[in-house]
């Protein structure tokens, strides 16, 4: 008797085992892109409440905020802990780095609105701070998010028109 051992794989084994794994990642990475989405879209939400804690400060100590014109990365002397607050026509802001979220994946705008009448009467201005996705960057097409003076956090989903940030 001749028997014949035989080695390795057969053709068809190994094309089982790659239609096998396609189907595998056909449906893991979707499924990893949107987690990715998801995490990358929290740098936006950092960003937007550390810079409305620095709003705030900004109020506590000069009573109103910032100028539009002062912007985000202009310091202002009570930043340091001085209870100085600049003139009213100052181009002194928050004194951030600069004005993207800290992973870089989103820019944010601060848009300040002197009012005396709805939510902003107290304080006679408001705020709305956006961020939006960096042009070119991993987040096009996943909508801006804001928060403003009276606390609202909102993401305005594609498709969806604006919402809570709970939305998936």
């Amino acid at each position: 008797m001749n028997k014949r051992l035989s080695k390795g794989f057969t053709l068809v084994e190994l094309m089982v085992t790659v239609v096998i794994l396609s189907i595998i990642i056909g449906i893991a990475y979707p499924s990893y892109q949107r987690y990715t989405t998801q995490t990358r879209r929290s740098d936006a939400q950092v960003a937007l409440t550390q810079t409305v804690n620095r709003l705030e400060k900004y109020f506590s100590v000069c009573s109103s905020y910032p100028t539009a014109g002062a912007g985000l990365t202009n310091d202002w002397p009570g930043n340091g802990g001085a209870s100085q607050c600049p003139p009213d026509d100052s181009t002194q802001g928050l004194g951030l780095d600069d004005t993207d979220s800290p992973e870089r994946h989103y820019s944010l705008v601060l848009d300040v609105t002197q009012t005396v009448a709805g939510a902003c009467a107290a304080a006679g201005a408001c705020y709305t701070l956006t961020a939006s996705p960096k042009v070119g960057g991993l987040q096009v097409g996943n909508g801006n998010l804001r928060i403003d003076s009276v606390g609202r956090k909102e993401w305005n989903k594609p498709g969806a028109g604006w919402g809570s940030w709970s939305r998936k």
